[in-house]
């Protein structure tokens, strides 16, 4: 499987962002605010946007405050805009995910 790595820099802690991407409360913060299921290694994270359902993502491996690596089998081009919303959630505590008052639909 072809994979997708982003890298690029947010100002804040490794710890700030882990927690936005390792736990149902952070991720709901930046991507979408229906969230639910297991962050940890070998858990599933199921990601809804209302009326269009959603992803579920196999947590294939967790290092904390290091390294998250999910698996989707499908591909997202909106990918951008919410990695902007994660760097805004970590340097504001304000995202843009779907649901939330900040959403720019």
């Amino acid at each position: 499987m072809a994979s997708i790595k982003h890298l690029f820099h947010i100002n804040t802690s490794k710890e700030k962002v882990f927690e936005a991407l390792a736990t149902i409360e952070g991720l709901s913060g930046w991507w979408t605010n229906k969230v639910s299921g297991d962050c940890n290694a070998g858990g599933v994270i199921e990601f809804r946007f209302g009326d269009f359902g959603g992803p579920d993502m196999n947590v294939k491996e967790i290092k904390p405050n290091e390294s998250v690596t999910w698996e989707y089998t499908s591909c997202n081009f909106s990918w951008g805009r919410y990695m902007e919303s994660l760097r805004q959630f970590c340097q504001t505590g304000n995202g843009e995910a779907v649901g939330s008052e900040g959403y720019r639909k």
